[in-house]
């Protein structure tokens, strides 16, 4: 099986946006925490280690990469983290310029649950995501055959559904997680719900 990779874009404007919530110098300081075959794949003297949005870099990446963050957070520190970081870099890049006026004018949460397979195939080299909108205000979220998996990454893919929710004017969005495959389940699964 080919290695799991993911879309430089995204990577970049999560790098981009943890530069500007920390500064600079820890975004080098990260850079610096990574295991050598990492260090490698980037340049430490560039802001946004001088990823490439169209190419696609190894998922161990991004997994070295919240590994060095989380190594000295408490698990609360850490969801407030990936909390934060999500509402962030949707707000800076993934949804910028059209995409968020797509999110905000035209988007609905079912014509939303429609692409997000679509969606995670231009991010994700792996595993196949799909939603379900079970009524009004509740949705299903559903992520499987995903060797790109890591706990931190899963729950970075809740939040930055949750942070699209909230782009389209849905309030009070909450998200419960169901399964996991990091708990031994066969898929990730995770119920939304909003106002």
């Amino acid at each position: 099986m080919p290695e799991p990779m993911i879309k430089g874009a995204v990577i970049r404007d999560f790098v981009e946006w943890y530069g500007e919530r920390y500064g600079v110098d820890a975004v080098r300081r990260l850079g610096e925490k990574l295991p050598s075959p990492m260090q490698a794949m980037i340049d430490l003297d560039d802001p946004a280690f001088k990823l490439l949005g169209s190419s696609w870099y190894p998922a161990r990446l991004v997994h070295a990469m919240l590994d060095v963050h989380a190594a000295d957070k408490t698990p609360q520190e850490m969801a407030r983290f990936l909390h934060e970081a999500n509402r962030g870099f949707v707000k800076h890049g993934a949804t910028k310029s059209v995409y968020r006026v797509f999110l905000k004018k035209l988007v609905t949460p079912e014509l939303y649950a429609l692409c997000v397979p679509r969606f995670w195939r231009q991010w994700h080299s792996t595993g196949e995501r799909r939603m379900k909108i079970v009524r009004k205000g509740l949705a299903e979220s559903y992520v499987a055959k995903w060797p790109g998996h890591h706990p931190h990454l899963c729950t970075m893919t809740i939040e930055t559904m949750c942070a699209v929710f909230e782009t389209m004017g849905c309030s009070g969005v909450t998200w419960e997680r169901v399964t996991c495959v990091f708990d031994g389940a066969n898929e990730c699964k995770t119920i939304v719900s909003w106002r």
